[in-house]
Protein backbone atom coordinates (compact mmCIF):
# COMPACT_ATOMS: atom_id res chain seq x y z
CA UNK A 1 0.00 0.00 0.00
CA UNK A 2 2.86 2.39 0.82
CA UNK A 3 4.43 1.73 -2.58
CA UNK A 4 1.19 2.57 -4.36
CA UNK A 5 0.84 5.79 -2.38
CA UNK A 6 4.43 6.82 -3.15
CA UNK A 7 3.91 6.15 -6.87
CA UNK A 8 0.67 8.14 -6.90
CA UNK A 9 2.27 11.11 -5.11
CA UNK A 10 5.26 11.00 -7.47
CA UNK A 11 2.98 11.07 -10.52
CA UNK A 12 0.97 13.97 -9.12
CA UNK A 13 4.17 15.93 -8.43
CA UNK A 14 5.53 15.28 -11.92
CA UNK A 15 2.25 16.25 -13.60
CA UNK A 16 1.99 19.44 -11.57
CA UNK A 17 5.53 20.54 -12.44
CA UNK A 18 5.04 19.73 -16.12
CA UNK A 19 1.97 21.97 -16.51
CA UNK A 20 2.50 25.24 -18.35
CA UNK A 21 1.96 28.25 -16.14
CA UNK A 22 -0.04 31.00 -17.84
CA UNK A 23 0.64 34.08 -15.76
CA UNK A 24 -1.02 37.16 -17.19
CA UNK A 25 0.89 40.38 -16.79
CA UNK A 26 -1.36 43.38 -16.21
CA UNK A 27 -0.26 46.66 -17.77
CA UNK A 28 -0.41 50.30 -16.68
CA UNK A 29 -3.88 50.74 -18.23
CA UNK A 30 -5.23 47.48 -16.74
CA UNK A 31 -4.93 45.37 -19.89
CA UNK A 32 -3.09 42.16 -20.72
CA UNK A 33 0.59 42.67 -21.59
CA UNK A 34 2.77 40.54 -23.85
CA UNK A 35 6.50 41.01 -24.29
CA UNK A 36 7.63 40.81 -27.92
CA UNK A 37 11.25 41.49 -28.85
CA UNK A 38 12.20 44.74 -27.04
CA UNK A 39 8.60 45.86 -26.54
CA UNK A 40 5.61 45.31 -24.31
CA UNK A 41 2.18 45.46 -25.95
CA UNK A 42 -0.84 46.09 -23.75
CA UNK A 43 -4.26 44.95 -25.01
CA UNK A 44 -7.60 46.17 -23.66
CA UNK A 45 -10.87 44.85 -25.05
CA UNK A 46 -14.00 46.80 -24.17
CA UNK A 47 -16.20 44.67 -26.50
CA UNK A 48 -16.94 47.38 -29.08
CA UNK A 49 -13.51 49.09 -29.01
CA UNK A 50 -9.99 47.70 -28.74
CA UNK A 51 -7.21 49.76 -27.17
CA UNK A 52 -3.53 48.85 -27.63
CA UNK A 53 -0.56 50.54 -25.97
CA UNK A 54 3.12 50.26 -26.85
CA UNK A 55 5.86 50.22 -24.17
CA UNK A 56 9.53 49.39 -23.88
CA UNK A 57 10.73 46.51 -21.66
CA UNK A 58 10.49 48.72 -18.54
CA UNK A 59 6.87 49.68 -19.39
CA UNK A 60 7.81 53.22 -20.41
CA UNK A 61 5.63 54.58 -23.22
CA UNK A 62 7.03 54.20 -26.74
CA UNK A 63 5.88 56.93 -29.13
CA UNK A 64 3.35 55.86 -31.74
CA UNK A 65 4.66 58.56 -34.09
CA UNK A 66 5.53 56.95 -37.43
CA UNK A 67 4.53 53.45 -36.29
CA UNK A 68 2.50 51.51 -38.85
CA UNK A 69 -0.10 49.21 -37.33
CA UNK A 70 -2.69 46.62 -38.25
CA UNK A 71 -5.01 44.26 -36.41
CA UNK A 72 -6.46 41.04 -37.82
CA UNK A 73 -9.58 39.71 -36.10
CA UNK A 74 -10.01 35.96 -36.57
CA UNK A 75 -13.45 34.40 -36.15
CA UNK A 76 -14.65 30.81 -35.97
CA UNK A 77 -14.44 28.84 -39.22
CA UNK A 78 -11.20 30.59 -40.29
CA UNK A 79 -12.75 33.92 -41.25
CA UNK A 80 -10.48 36.92 -40.63
CA UNK A 81 -10.91 40.68 -40.93
CA UNK A 82 -7.98 43.13 -41.31
CA UNK A 83 -8.27 46.67 -39.96
CA UNK A 84 -5.85 49.53 -39.42
CA UNK A 85 -5.32 50.80 -35.90
CA UNK A 86 -5.80 54.53 -35.29
CA UNK A 87 -3.25 56.34 -33.12
CA UNK A 88 -4.45 57.93 -29.88
CA UNK A 89 -2.40 59.88 -27.38
CA UNK A 90 1.34 59.38 -26.98
CA UNK A 91 1.64 55.58 -27.27
CA UNK A 92 -1.88 54.31 -27.92
CA UNK A 93 -3.87 52.82 -30.76
CA UNK A 94 -7.56 52.04 -31.10
CA UNK A 95 -10.02 50.36 -33.44
CA UNK A 96 -13.76 49.76 -33.33
CA UNK A 97 -14.85 46.13 -33.43
CA UNK A 98 -17.47 45.31 -36.06
CA UNK A 99 -18.15 41.84 -34.64
CA UNK A 100 -17.04 41.30 -31.02
CA UNK A 101 -17.27 37.49 -31.27
CA UNK A 102 -13.74 37.01 -32.63
CA UNK A 103 -11.65 34.14 -31.22
CA UNK A 104 -8.35 36.01 -31.28
CA UNK A 105 -6.58 38.90 -32.96
CA UNK A 106 -3.10 39.38 -34.36
CA UNK A 107 -1.58 42.83 -33.90
CA UNK A 108 1.33 43.96 -36.05
CA UNK A 109 3.40 47.09 -35.55
CA UNK A 110 6.14 48.20 -37.95
CA UNK A 111 8.60 50.12 -35.78
CA UNK A 112 11.61 51.59 -37.59
CA UNK A 113 11.07 49.06 -40.39
CA UNK A 114 10.96 46.05 -38.04
CA UNK A 115 7.71 44.06 -37.60
CA UNK A 116 6.57 43.39 -34.03
CA UNK A 117 3.66 40.93 -33.81
CA UNK A 118 1.50 39.72 -30.92
CA UNK A 119 -1.53 37.43 -30.66
CA UNK A 120 -4.26 38.08 -28.08
CA UNK A 121 -7.21 35.84 -27.27
CA UNK A 122 -10.65 37.41 -27.00
CA UNK A 123 -11.24 37.44 -23.27
CA UNK A 124 -14.81 38.73 -23.65
CA UNK A 125 -15.84 35.43 -25.30
CA UNK A 126 -14.76 33.29 -22.34
CA UNK A 127 -17.92 33.89 -20.34
CA UNK A 128 -20.16 33.28 -23.36
CA UNK A 129 -18.80 29.83 -24.26
CA UNK A 130 -20.12 26.75 -22.47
Amino acid sequence: MKTLLIIALSLITLCTKAQEKNILQIGPKGGVVKTIQNYNIEFLNSVSVIYVYLYDKSLNAVSNDGVLSEIVFCYPYDECLNKSLITIGKNGFTVSVANPRFDYCDITFIINGIPVKAKFMNSTNIAEKN
